[in-house]
């Protein structure tokens, strides 16, 4: 997770398939950009996350 090019904040996936950023607090008051990589290191999806949000989900 990022902001204006640097980095908030990272996370992996638990078995379920959750990441959690333990370091932005929700509700988020500003947006971020978020970088999805394979296990490869392979950047896999880009997606930007606005203000204003609880939770985020990125599917496929």
């Amino acid at each position: 997770m990022s902001r204006g090019g640097t980095l908030v904040s990272t996370a992996d996936f638990d078995r379920f398939g959750v990441a959690r950023f333990n370091n932005i607090g929700t509700l988020t008051t500003i947006s971020y950009t978020l970088r999805l990589f394979s296990p490869a290191g392979v950047l896999f999806r880009t997606r930007t996350i606005p203000a204003g949000v609880e939770t985020f989900a990125i599917i496929g």
